[in-house]
């Protein structure tokens, strides 16, 4: 229902203005902008029609809205401009009789099989052999029927299916007939109206300098236009709700200092994957940590080092010691040099194996062995120099 107006708008008692109103909403595209529908133009079909053919007014409405849509995207197509209010009021004048004809024919070639197959003769007799007498008391035309049969349903079941399928066959063929008939009708009546309307009479005229080329071509765009706004709602109705505040998740970025930001569309994304990625501003997409964050616990002796010498329960009280004396030992000024002469490594954000090539470029194969070099030379020689400070504590108590 692409075109329509939607049932719940149409719930509740028929109001022609408010109707009028929906209906100009949904066609303004192809209207001049003071075009309006008038409830004026607007009939209700016969209570017949409205009931046996549309069952109520709801439906009524909607068939009526489509096809008033339909026809009229149809007409600005043709002339390839927007149409006055003059033409909108004569379209909308001859819609009654199309919407009124198109489901008529229904019960109309239903109610008519089945009284042309009840009136037969040859069906008559054949139910007035079972049918109870018409003179008996409170025997009505609608009880009569039923108990007739019944009766015939009990005493020759190989008669009544051969009735009953006549009768099915007749109300089929006469309601389709009816209903297709009855719409040809309607259509070439509304058409016939239009043509002869004098308001159209400026809109025939810019039909006919209208090349036959030009226009096929312009009535198979209308119906390309047409299904596309048939598909894009029918995905727009599955599509489920998003849980997540009203966002769903597409084109959501994190930037430097960890705040999301939304794309213009008013949704969100969030990547694919948990992998970090870096650009050349400085943002990080959702999903990875900050360099501070990655690179924390990553020291050669932090707090997740289990080869130190040290517990780590006792590295912390030694730490607070140190930091209130403005000193530290051999093995805290080992560590702190090593943090600081040591680049983390884990802390450069990439993404993909690019980003990673990238990231490697950029630092040379000497200037590395050279740091890792350093390192080790400056960490041999705290080593032995706490060896040597040990030995000679352990000497000085032997004398003692």
């Amino acid at each position: 229902m692409d075109d329509n107006i939607p049932k719940p708008l149409l719930s509740g008692p028929y109001n022609p203005e408010i109707f009028a109103s929906q209906l100009s909403r949904i066609t303004s595209r192809f209207l001049e902008p003071d075009a309006q529908v008038r409830p004026e133009f607007i009939r209700k079909p016969d209570p017949f029609t409205l009931y046996l053919g549309y069952w109520g007014t709801t439906s009524w409405q909607v068939k009526y809205s489509s096809l008033l849509v339909h026809r009229l995207q149809d007409a600005s197509y043709l002339v390839n401009r927007e149409l006055t209010q003059p033409e909108l009021d004569a379209y909308v004048e001859s819609h009654n009789v199309l919407v009124s004809n198109y489901t008529r024919g229904i019960p109309l070639g239903f109610l008519t099989g089945g009284a042309k197959w009840l009136l037969y003769e040859k069906n008559y007799k054949h139910f007035l052999q079972y049918a109870p007498p018409a003179g008996q008391q409170g025997m009505t035309p609608l009880r009569r029927f039923t108990e007739g049969t019944k009766m015939m349903y009990t005493c020759d079941r190989d008669l009544a299916k051969n009735l009953l399928l006549s009768l099915t066959r007749r109300l089929l063929v006469y309601t389709c007939v009816g209903a297709l008939g009855l719409e040809v009708a309607g259509v070439i009546m509304s058409t016939q109206q239009v043509f002869n309307d004098p308001r159209m009479a400026q809109h025939r005229e810019d039909a006919k300098k209208v090349p036959p080329e030009t226009l096929k071509a312009r009535r198979a765009q209308a119906t390309k236009d047409r299904l596309a706004r048939k598909n894009q709602a029918a995905q727009s109705s599955d599509e489920p709700t998003p849980q997540n505040g009203g966002y769903d998740e597409s084109g959501y970025a994190m930037d430097s200092g960890g705040m999301g930001s939304a794309t213009a569309s008013g949704t969100t994304a969030y990547p694919s994957s948990g992998t970090a990625s870096a650009s050349a501003t400085g943002t990080y997409s959702y999903g990875s940590r900050a360099p501070a964050e990655q690179s924390k616990g990553t020291g050669f002796f932090d707090d997740d080092d289990d080869a130190s010498p040290t517990a780590p329960e006792y590295r912390g009280i030694v730490r607070r010691e140190n930091a209130a004396a403005g000193q530290g030992s051999a093995w805290e000024r080992l560590r702190n040099q090593s943090q600081s002469g040591i680049p983390s490594e884990s802390g450069s954000v990439a993404s993909g194996g690019s980003a990673w090539n990238q990231s490697e470029a950029s630092v040379s194969a000497s200037d590395s062995q050279r740091e890792r070099k350093r390192a080790q030379a400056e960490f041999n020689r705290l080593l032995d120099a706490e060896r040597n400070q040990s030995n000679d504590g352990s000497n000085r108590g032997a004398w003692r």
